[in-house]
């Protein structure tokens, strides 16, 4: 069943309250018909069948990240022209420029007012639809559970830590810690978080430099690592 625009729209994310606040306002002010994916996977299963107007993949996924999927959506037959639009908080001219020659008609950035991304959406697919007031209280009940699942998700990274500082299976330690901050530094500023969401950023892009070149952090990185770490504790509210 479509939406009151008649448009489809696909939501790849694999961060679950970005893709419900998204899911959310995009029916509630939008009127689309929506579609969730938490991987490129199930994006390239899904979307034969649902055959999308839209496509919002978000950039970095565990696994399958989005300029590879969008490079196997372009090979699948029925899609190879769907405007895709990515989600990124790597949002900087010479990024914008690269995800475009990518073949993204256009660029989301991370965090995201959920008014203007429907305002965005709607530009994209030139059907603007009339907003619904009552997905504000939505939006805010699902921040109110981000809130209250803080805690855990800073426990997750502390234990991700914990785990690559056991050096048993350290690949697989570093991209989960790479992983989980991802996750919460392209959510938390979205629910109002935005000092979380900027410490987040500034591991994420810390663990990158680090982890580049496969080796182990320094004791002065890990020092810079746990310094953050530890920030992100202290902002706890």
């Amino acid at each position: 069943m479509t939406g009151a625009t008649g448009r489809r729209v696909l939501l790849v994310d694999d961060e679950p309250d970005i893709l419900t606040v998204a899911r959310i306002a995009l029916t509630s002010y939008g009127g689309y018909a929506v579609r969730t994916c938490t991987s490129g996977a199930e994006a390239l299963a899904v979307a034969p069948e649902f055959a999308p107007d839209l496509i919002i993949i978000d950039v970095m996924m565990p696994d399958m990240d989005g300029p590879s999927t969008l490079r196997l959506l372009r090979e699948t037959a029925g899609l190879r022209d769907t405007p895709v639009v990515f989600l990124t908080a790597q949002t900087q001219p010479i990024e914008v420029t690269r995800y475009r020659a990518l073949g993204a008609v256009d660029v989301l950035a991370k965090p995201f007012d959920h008014k203007i991304m429907v305002e965005q959406v709607g530009r994209v697919l030139n059907n603007v639809a009339a907003p619904r007031e009552e997905v504000d209280s939505k939006v805010a009940a699902i921040a109110a559970r981000f809130a209250t699942r803080l805690p855990e998700r800073i426990g997750e990274i502390e234990r991700a830590w914990a785990d690559l500082g056991d050096g048993d299976g350290d690949g697989d330690a570093a991209e989960m810690l790479h992983i989980v901050v991802h996750r919460l530094a392209g959510s938390a500023s979205s629910f109002g978080y935005g000092k979380i969401g900027d410490i987040a950023r500034g591991l994420e892009r810390l663990l990158e430099r680090v982890f580049d070149d496969g080796e182990r952090p320094n004791p002065e990185e890990t020092s810079d690592i746990e310094a953050y770490i530890a920030a992100l504790r202290r902002e706890l509210p």
